[in-house]
């Protein structure tokens, strides 16, 4: 797959080939397998849930250890480390969530009333 742009032929210069095409066909090789990737993970991993699995997303939300947690306060134990990643993660989904609404309202100010 990568030996295709060491091929003398595909050198600029050549004679041996289309104008265009090998450059071209070379960047097809190289990138259809990783778009094969990204297109099968974004299909997985993108999906919201179905009917039947919004019971055990609420199962585990209200799990025992977080009622615990909650009551005994034991998130005051959390490190300065861990804190800091929390918020680093809780900024990035809000920084997300914000990225949605400039492309569904098609600008960045604000909504066309």
């Amino acid at each position: 797959m990568y030996y295709d742009l060491l091929n003398p032929a595909l050198l600029p210069g050549s004679t041996s080939r289309p104008k265009g095409s090998g450059l071209v066909s070379a960047a097809v090789t190289l990138l259809q397998p990783l778009l094969a990737t990204f297109g099968h993970d974004a299909r997985a991993e993108q999906v919201p849930l179905t009917p039947a699995q919004v019971p055990t997303a609420r199962q585990s939300l209200n799990t025992k250890q977080n009622k615990q947690t909650n009551k005994t306060g034991s998130f005051k134990w959390l490190t300065v480390r861990g804190a800091l990643l929390n918020g680093v993660e809780a900024n990035e989904m809000l920084m997300w969530f914000y990225v949605g609404e400039i492309i569904a309202k098609r600008s960045i100010t604000g909504y066309d009333v």
